[in-house]
């Protein structure tokens, strides 16, 4: 969670994870007109595309994501709010079965001997509990890159945590060099011991604090027995390019999220083709999340809305295609990316995005 707050790049990698799955929004069908219209009216209601954007960032960051329901089973939903999930823990049976959800309200003490004084459970009797047990009829959870029956999944930062250190450590050491080595350091020689020339004690530290205020220094005036010299080290920065890229595409594998996607394809020199290969992939995983996100959202919320009504019929999720203000938006940023690209290649690919947009048949515009 801390990465994804302090570090840009990962917030923009699980941005960009959730634009995918949630920003061409979905629509509901049914054979039941009825139960059709009572949904489309609760997840206006709800506003569930919001919700789940929430839920998403939540499980994509930490292990997994929490939804509590209002309402019971009778009454159908009465509201969808979305926890904190580093504060929900699972109480599971011997052979993996959830009993209950506890949801810690006093944090956690690392000063705390848990063994001598125990987690207790805030009631009206106890007023000093550590936490409170949830309804679990009223709890949807779902975790990303789960292993076997564990209890909680991975998410997508804990998996590439190695690399992201690697990657913050090389840029720090970059950083700091370049602070300190911004220019080549001056080494003075003072005095001339074929004339024997020897300055004084009292010379070198005058000498010495004339140098510690250069930055805005360019006329010298120096005697014949000072000889100025510099040290060059080189170009320090471009010795940190080879692990801050791999750094970069390691994250990039780890991710699933293809530097064409992170804007990356024009200063990498990546071909239409492969940009387009890529993108095809990511889409693809984030399809398989939506497939996992459908079917929960059929089951324990649709179906819990209209079973409260008396339906038993079956509502389905139908990802839609972008609105006409998200057409626009998107051709907007294409046509000013246009005016930027020489190469033929990226032009024609961005010109054919562009005509799908607009409803024209990209074969007309290869063959104009």
């Amino acid at each position: 969670e801390g990465l994804y707050e302090k570090f840009g790049f990962i917030n923009a990698i699980i941005e960009k994870h959730i634009d995918h799955i949630w920003g061409m929004g979905f629509h509901v069908e049914s054979e039941n007109e009825n139960a059709q219209a009572i949904i489309e009216q609760w997840v206006e209601d709800v506003d569930l595309i919001a919700i789940g954007k929430k839920w998403t960032r939540e499980f994509l960051v930490k292990p997994y994501g929490v939804i509590e329901l209002g309402g019971n089973i009778k009454t159908g939903v009465k509201g969808v709010k979305v926890l904190d999930s580093k504060y929900i823990y699972k109480v599971r049976y011997i052979y993996g079965n959830i009993l209950k959800y506890h949801q810690f309200i006093r944090g956690f003490d690392k000063n705390r001997n848990y063994k001598d004084t125990p987690l207790t459970q805030l009631t009206d009797v106890n007023k000093t509990g550590d936490y409170i047990e949830l309804d679990t009829n009223n709890i949807i959870e779902f975790s990303l890159n789960q292993i076997g029956d564990k209890p909680y999944g991975l998410g997508i930062v804990y998996p590439n945590l190695d690399v992201i250190n690697s990657l913050l450590g090389a840029r720090k050491d970059m950083h700091m060099l370049l602070h300190r080595k911004a220019n080549n350091p001056y080494v003075i020689t003072m005095g001339n011991i074929e004339k024997d020339i020897w300055p004084s004690a009292t010379d070198v530290t005058a000498m010495g604090q004339k140098l510690e205020y250069l930055h805005n220094k360019h006329e010298w005036v120096i005697g014949p027995d000072i000889k100025v010299e510099k040290l060059d080290f080189g170009d320090i920065a471009a010795k940190f390019i080879p692990p801050l890229q791999n750094d970069i595409d390691m994250l990039s594998v780890g991710f699933q999220t293809p530097k064409t996607e992170l804007g990356f394809a024009f200063s990498t020199g990546l071909g239409s083709g492969l940009s387009t290969e890529h993108t095809s992939k990511f889409e693809l995983h984030n399809i398989a999340i939506q497939e996992e996100l459908e079917k929960i959202i059929e089951e324990k919320l649709f179906k819990r809305v209209l079973l409260a009504q008396g339906i038993l019929d079956h509502v389905e999720i139908v990802w839609g295609e972008p609105n006409e203000e998200d057409k626009r938006t998107k051709i907007t940023l294409l046509q000013g990316l246009l005016g930027s690209v020489s190469n033929p290649a990226l032009r024609r690919e961005i010109e054919n995005q562009i005509a799908v947009l607009l409803d024209i048949d990209e074969n007309i515009m290869d063959e104009g």
